[in-house]
């Protein structure tokens, strides 16, 4: 399974019904398992994300984030990315200087920082396609 999870730690995030990241993905890569969470998520709700995190074979986050905002919910999908290595992706939207400094200093973990909107698609397309070819056995 290859899944995606969106974690919107915007002041904006929690009134946010329709993520175009999200609407992308299931577009171009139905396969792809998502979902999405933002800090005021349930717990079990942000459990449910760490699980399927974990479970996949191949995953990816969209961090979406400000200067502001303390670690704190992406500290644990952090972790989780850490744990995976080489089998995650994280695209993070917005400025987060620890997770920048954290994520850079993993070169085995594909990294995008957008600077412009919707410059994550071709990050998000290779990661995808690369992790679904490898799911169905195409790539070595």
């Amino acid at each position: 399974m290859v899944a995606m999870v969106l974690v919107d730690l915007t002041e904006e995030g929690t009134f946010t019904y329709r993520q175009p990241v999200l609407t992308w993905v299931k577009q171009h890569y139905p396969k792809v398992v998502t979902l999405d969470v933002d800090a005021a998520s349930e717990p079990a709700m942000l459990g449910y994300a760490q699980k399927l995190l974990q479970e996949a074979r191949f995953c990816v986050v969209f961090l979406k984030t400000s200067p502001k905002q303390r670690l704190g919910v992406a500290a644990a999908f952090i972790e989780t990315i850490l744990q995976k290595g080489a089998a995650a992706a994280v695209s993070l939207e917005g400025e987060q200087p620890q997770i920048v400094s954290i994520l850079k200093a993993r070169p085995a973990i594909g990294f995008h920082h957008s600077v412009q909107q919707n410059d994550w698609q071709p990050f998000l397309a290779s990661s995808l396609e690369n992790s679904l070819k490898m799911e169905t056995g195409l790539l070595e």
